[in-house]
């Protein structure tokens, strides 16, 4: 199942919806029905559409943001370069977590090893309620395709 318009629209009306933020309520028609993560989840061929890590990236940053996070250009380009060091396979697993090679000083963050199925899985979980953080982050995520598997950088500032 490829991630359509539709689905994304519903991830951040649902994201926004569920952090409390009452600008969202009106962005969807009430007949407007959101999909379910079994939807989500059964019979997904989201790699094989090519999107798998750009919806998954796409889901992970509406969902930072509803927690209270911000976007940040320098945090984003080091999410970017930790998940190209995971495409290039430059970076160590364990559990299907590792950290990229650089900017250790400047911040923290993960990378995640996904097959398609488990990104899927992924996005259906960020399409819960969140909560919101107090001490909001700055934050880069950077999601790349490569060899079956899709690689998600996370990077938060310190």
């Amino acid at each position: 199942m490829a991630f359509s318009r539709k689905f994304f629209t519903a991830l951040a009306a649902t994201t926004v919806i569920g952090a409390g933020i009452p600008a969202a309520a009106s962005a969807q028609p009430a007949s407007f029905a959101l999909p379910t993560p079994q939807e989500l989840t059964t019979g997904s061929s989201a790699a094989s559409a090519g999107v798998a890590s750009w919806s998954l990236e796409q889901a992970t940053k509406l969902h930072l943001l509803a927690m209270g996070h911000h976007r940040n250009e320098e945090a984003q380009r080091i999410a970017q370069d930790w998940a190209n060091q995971a495409a290039r396979g430059e970076v160590e697993f364990h559990a299907n977590v590792g950290r990229g090679n650089t900017a250790h000083d400047r911040g923290t963050g993960n990378i995640y090893r996904l097959a398609p199925h488990e990104a899927a899985q992924r996005i259906a979980w960020l399409l819960n309620p969140t909560n919101r953080t107090g001490d909001g982050k700055g934050f880069g995520v950077s999601g790349v395709d490569a060899h079956g598997n899709v690689y998600l950088a996370e990077f938060f500032l310190h």
